[in-house]
């Protein structure tokens, strides 16, 4: 069964490219389709025979990270890739770098993509103060140009979600917990909280 890819509202080479006015209409279109992107994740999960309600509260996260951890998939690199890696890794790093052979699958980024959406949207509707935005510089900011979440009380310091849960999937990728997720809700609710 796959799980349908987001249609983005127009091509992007690299977010670091965007233009203000890019990272605006992005942004804007986030907004219009992240809750659709939510029934979409909860009707794939029911229609794998999981049944959790998406329904905002902390708890439900737990049962989203269960349901998510066995359906982790990595796919061997290409020859291309391993070589393209390796030559990014800084020269005097290359003998201490590993270069990994494996990658995550489209459709483990994708589901990713979306349990961050409703990561977010958990946190915000648990936690006054957090709303999404985003930020267009510095350019080398991770999640430049892209759906953040803005922590007003701690001088709207913003933390790009997606990030966080490719965290998530490599620990668990070594171990499994199913309240990593949930953890990690708890961690962002006491920053919320300043």
């Amino acid at each position: 069964m796959n799980y349908p890819l987001m249609e983005m509202p127009f091509k992007i080479t690299s977010f670091e490219l965007l233009t203000k006015k890019q990272a605006e209409q992005y942004f804007q279109w986030f907004l219009e389709v992240k809750e659709s992107r939510i029934q979409q994740l909860e009707d794939f999960i029911s229609q794998s025979g999981g049944s959790i309600s998406l329904d905002k509260t902390p708890e439900s996260l737990i049962g989203l990270w269960k349901w998510f951890e066995d359906r982790i998939e990595w796919e061997d690199k290409t020859e291309k890739e391993i070589a393209d890696e390796a030559s990014s890794i800084p020269e005097q790093f290359r003998d201490v770098v590993p270069v990994s052979t494996k990658k995550l699958s489209v459709q483990t980024l994708v589901l990713a993509m979306d349990i961050s959406i409703y990561w977010g949207e958990t946190l915000i509707a648990n936690n006054a103060g957090v709303h999404w935005g985003y930020k267009t510089s510095p350019k080398k900011l991770e999640g430049v140009n892209r759906p953040q979440l803005i922590f007003d009380a701690m001088d709207a310091l913003a933390t790009f979600p997606y990030a966080m849960i490719l965290v998530c999937i490599r620990k668990s990728s070594r171990e499994k917990n199913e309240d990593r997720l949930y953890d990690l809700f708890k961690t962002w609710s006491r920053n919320a909280q300043g």
